[in-house]
């Protein structure tokens, strides 16, 4: 019965947007976040994301969610002398 459990909620884990992923791990700088960013990571889960990373030759829209998802996760949009505005997400 447990193991029915522990699938249950691994299936709802993949589920939860990337918004609100980055939104829980950064809930300490929730100014800092791009509310433009969050509109995109709205579009796409968990399970879309681990697929975007395990694919080869990664296609450009599936590198940028990858990307954006990454600007937050290593916390790189707190290192502002670091990220250039300009180059944001090419």
């Amino acid at each position: 019965m447990a193991r029915g459990l522990d699938e249950f909620y691994l299936a709802a884990f993949k589920k939860i947007k990337l918004d609100v992923l980055v939104q829980i791990l950064e809930d300490d700088h929730l100014e800092k976040l791009d509310e433009s960013d969050l509109v995109y990571l709205s579009e796409f889960n968990l399970t879309h994301l681990v697929s975007a990373m395990e694919e080869n030759g990664l296609q450009q829209s599936r590198q940028k969610v990858c990307k954006v998802f990454y600007h937050y996760y290593s916390r790189m949009y707190l290192r502002e002398q670091d990220y250039e505005e300009n180059d944001k997400h090419k």
